[in-house]
């Protein structure tokens, strides 16, 4: 669960929109699902991260902060 999310984290740490080279430093862990993490998508303006579960929950959450709006 909050597995996949560190992952995808740490592969989209860079910027939206610019090309610099992704660093490799935690920025947040996202806990709030009881179940499966099966989606996550950033919305366009990068802003926010959409996190579904198989708990049959949608999540959004703040990408800059990592808190659940």
């Amino acid at each position: 669960m909050k597995y996949l999310l560190t992952v995808i984290l740490l592969l989209l740490s860079t910027e939206w929109g610019q090309c610099q080279k992704p660093t490799s430093q935690l920025l947040h862990t996202l806990n709030g699902h009881t179940g499966w993490v099966t989606t996550v998508a950033y919305s366009p303006t990068g802003k926010r991260i959409v996190s579904c579960s198989t708990d049959k929950t949608l999540k959004i959450w703040d990408a800059n902060t990592g808190k659940l709006l």
